[in-house]
């Protein structure tokens, strides 16, 4: 038993050793990467044991999704390859 939470407590310091590189990096960076600096204040704000790099991970994926790509480069970016429906379009049904 021990030894399973020393498991996690050293799992828990080597995602926050992680997450303070991230806030080393200076605001372009972070665009970059697809987060800001609030998504990195909101990650260190987690419980010790919650994984801050994992908010990150979240955080980057929605901006990526919500992102607009040129028309020339969606084959590069499989995740835009289905069509997404829009959950509030024009009724297509007769009165």
């Amino acid at each position: 038993m021990v030894a399973y939470w020393l498991k996690i407590v050293a799992r828990a310091r080597r995602h926050r050793r992680e997450a303070r590189q991230l806030a080393k990096l200076d605001r372009r960076m972070l665009a970059d990467i697809g987060i800001t600096r609030a998504d990195v204040r909101d990650a260190f704000s987690e419980p010790f044991w919650e994984d801050p790099t994992a908010l990150l991970r979240e955080r980057a994926i929605e901006r990526r999704m919500n992102r607009p790509v040129p028309r020339g480069q969606r084959a590069s970016y499989p995740e835009y390859s289905v069509r997404r429906q829009s959950p509030v379009g024009p009724a297509r049904h007769a009165v």
